[in-house]
């Protein structure tokens, strides 16, 4: 097999292996789920919850991602489980590539108009802070990293 082949056969084999891994790395597709399976993730888990309303389009949503990636690989030790909403109008496939390309570790799962009107979401990046299936605060607008970490401290204890 000619240099030029042989290099060119190993280009595409690396290439296929990082997409690969990329898929493998991030760990979750992000599924459709009607309403009623959102109030069950929502009001049915004992323990410390970050429900996070995001969307693709949304800027501040895909900017505080990293971040609270970092706090869930910190805090996801202690107790603590984020769950991500994608609110996006194109379905699933909207924050998919976004997941992936970030890596992101914990679940997305997408719920279109219907979960928009059922819990009064009207602006994002929204946040939900659930314990033992309750609401205990509502955060609205992008905060900082280390706003959240302090806020998830606190909520922790």
């Amino acid at each position: 097999m000619p240099l030029k082949q042989t290099f060119f056969t190993a280009l595409v084999a690396l290439t296929l292996f990082s997409i690969g891994c990329a898929q493998v790395q991030a760990g979750y597709r992000i599924e459709s789920v009607e309403p009623a399976a959102l109030e069950r993730i929502m009001n049915g888990e004992k323990g410390s919850q970050l429900i996070v309303i995001m969307a693709a389009w949304c800027v501040p949503c895909i900017t505080e991602l990293p971040g609270l990636i970092d706090i869930y690989d910190k805090y996801g030790q202690k107790g603590l489980k984020i769950v991500g909403i994608s609110v996006d109008y194109n379905g699933p496939e909207a924050m998919q590539p976004i997941m992936d390309k970030l890596k992101v570790r914990f679940p997305i799962y997408w719920v279109g108009n219907k979960g928009i009107s059922k819990y009064g979401i009207n602006a994002i990046p929204m946040m939900f802070f659930i314990k033992d299936g309750r609401v205990v605060e509502t955060i609205t607008g992008q905060r900082t990293q280390g706003f959240l970490e302090r806020r998830i401290k606190d909520f922790l204890e």
